[in-house]
């Protein structure tokens, strides 16, 4: 093995003491049991969504009593959820400052909730855009 490439190998073999590895989702039985019955953004039923952008494009939409937006803010994460992704915990609180708690999972692509959460009403969501130019690959 030539130095050089001896020297680049242990100047990097600290970075896999630091850097995060996966964490596999939590054993089952420490998470709460799937309830689709439960009111959505409970514990056992969270709103799906995709991503971050997913979670505030769905409580932007979200409409309390008095039909404007709530408020909220990112709690943080709760650890595994039923579906045994990390789940969010999101602060909501609309008009008269009543506040609730939504559950979010961000982790199902291309999901998108219609339904409201209990308390509210939701506006559809906005239409996808539609261009009749050409794809810039076609010529």
């Amino acid at each position: 093995m030539q130095p050089r490439l001896l020297l680049i190998l242990l100047l990097a073999l600290p970075l896999y003491a630091i850097i995060p590895s996966y964490a596999p989702p939590a054993p089952r039985s420490n998470r709460p049991a799937a309830q689709p019955e439960a009111p959505l953004g409970s514990e056992t039923n969270p709103v799906k969504c995709q991503q971050p952008v997913g979670q505030r494009a769905y409580l932007s939409r979200l409409r309390g009593p008095d039909g404007k937006p709530p408020r909220y803010r990112r709690i943080g994460n709760v650890g595994a959820g039923v579906h045994g992704n990390v789940v969010d915990l999101y602060e909501v609180t609309c008009g008269s400052n009543t506040t609730v708690q939504i559950y979010m999972d961000m982790y199902h692509h291309g999901h998108i909730e219609t339904n409201a959460v209990p308390g509210y009403t939701i506006v559809p969501p906005p239409e996808p855009a539609v261009t009749n130019s050409p794809p810039a690959s076609v010529k």
